[in-house]
């Protein structure tokens, strides 16, 4: 998955401005919108590294193939509680299955 993170600066640092002055200008500007975007793009790039620390990326060619789904363990409890019954992969629902995207 790929975030994209857009930022809109109103205002450049004046010449001879100290460089930690104009970065602190900009840091007041960014919209608490768009810090808590910066803050999840932050916290994927940290899950990518410990997936990827404890071997995920050995599995993402064959996820990516589609030879192996995974299935959302909170669909499934959902579906357990709804009274439902798992039946083949073929018939699950696409919300069943942990998207890679």
């Amino acid at each position: 998955a790929s975030a994209t993170l857009r930022i809109a600066l109103t205002a450049v640092p004046p010449m001879g401005c100290g460089a930690s002055s104009g970065v602190n200008k900009l840091e007041a500007r960014v919209s608490p919108e768009n810090r808590k975007k910066a803050a999840l793009l932050s916290s994927k790039k940290e899950e990518l590294a410990a997936w990827r620390s404890h071997g995920g990326g050995d599995l993402e060619l064959v996820l990516a193939s589609n030879a192996i789904a995974l299935i959302n363990a909170r669909w499934i409890v959902k579906h357990a509680e709804a009274g439902g019954v798992l039946t083949h992969r073929q018939a699950l629902p696409k919300e069943a299955f942990l998207s890679l995207a």
